[in-house]
């Protein structure tokens, strides 16, 4: 999932031209949030979520299999961070199985961002389309299996 633009984070922010919220629940300061695009970190994000994110200032505490968003010279994801048996690498994961790992070397990232909570505009259950595809993919395998038995 790519996780909107990060660039101005990075940046001089003059107050004056964003918006504030305050939000019970998170109330130290160097929060942000932005929203979510893509598939690849679903089912714990959903493409449209906003995460509140805060910048990790020191690489070396990473909390290894948390949520971050990665800043890197390719581009911005939102990824599970774990190490990798190189100091000078990390692996990022998705928490979607059908996106492999895959490596960064640490001096290609600009920044990270841990994630610190989610806000969602959907209230369909995370379930729900695992329920379905399940369905549909049970389905396909009763027909593969007619298909085979009437060949023979």
């Amino acid at each position: 999932a790519q996780a909107g633009n990060l660039v101005e984070l990075t940046n001089e922010i003059d107050p004056d031209e964003t918006a504030s919220f305050t939000i019970p629940t998170f109330q130290e300061s160097g929060l942000f949030m932005i929203n979510v695009e893509g598939d690849s970190m679903y089912p714990t994000f959903s493409n449209g979520d906003f995460i509140i994110i805060k910048q990790v200032e020191d690489l070396d505490f990473i909390k290894y299999g948390e949520p971050f968003v990665v800043d890197a010279i390719d581009g911005r994801v939102l990824k599970r961070i774990h190490s990798h048996e190189k100091n000078e690498v990390l692996v990022l994961k998705s928490d979607n199985e059908i996106y492999e790992p895959y490596l960064i070397k640490k001096e290609t990232i600009n920044s990270v961002w841990q994630v610190r909570g989610v806000m969602s505009k959907s209230f369909v259950p995370k379930n729900f389309y695992e329920k379905r595809l399940q369905v549909i993919e049970s389905n396909l395998n009763q027909l593969s299996s007619y298909v085979k038995t009437g060949e023979n």
